[in-house]
């Protein structure tokens, strides 16, 4: 992300920086810890296995990666299950409240079919929040490397 002479390149930091202010940051102590508490989860246990898998099958010409791939579905699954679980308590990650928490797991988890088999679909209900725009779909400016 570019904002005059500022460059942020971190997809997390940008979410912050953007929704600084706004509904999807809320300012109340305990809900910011709740998306904190989620943010890192989606870089570090939901990422790198959920998207690393998409990429492999969705995106490239038979991989071979021997036992990564079973240890990457294993890891992916973990992380899917943490997800469901949570999410069968409460409606969003922070509790009542939709927030960049939501929009940072939904962002690879909404996709996770293409690289891992799915039970059910927890976070289907980011798909029709106002301002959702589909990974398809035309959002008004290039993307780079975009289908």
């Amino acid at each position: 992300m570019v904002d005059g002479a500022f460059v942020l390149p971190e997809s997390n930091a940008i979410l912050h920086y953007l929704a600084d202010g706004t509904e999807y940051l809320p300012g109340g102590r305990d809900t910011r810890a709740r998306i904190l508490q989620w943010m890192p989860f989606e870089q570090y246990s939901h990422e790198p296995n959920i998207a690393v898998l998409r990429r492999w099958f969705a995106h490239l010409d038979r991989p071979d990666y021997g036992g990564e791939v079973a240890r990457k579905r294993d890891a992916g699954h973990d992380a899917l299950r943490v997800i469901e679980q949570h999410l069968a308590a409460q409606p969003y990650f922070a509790g009542d409240h939709y927030t960049i928490a939501d929009i940072s797991l939904y962002a690879y988890r909404h996709v996770a079919d293409e690289g891992i088999a799915l039970s059910r679909d927890p976070l289907g209900r980011i798909a029709v929040q106002p301002g959702h725009i589909a990974i398809d779909d035309d959002c008004g400016f290039p993307i780079p490397g975009s289908r």
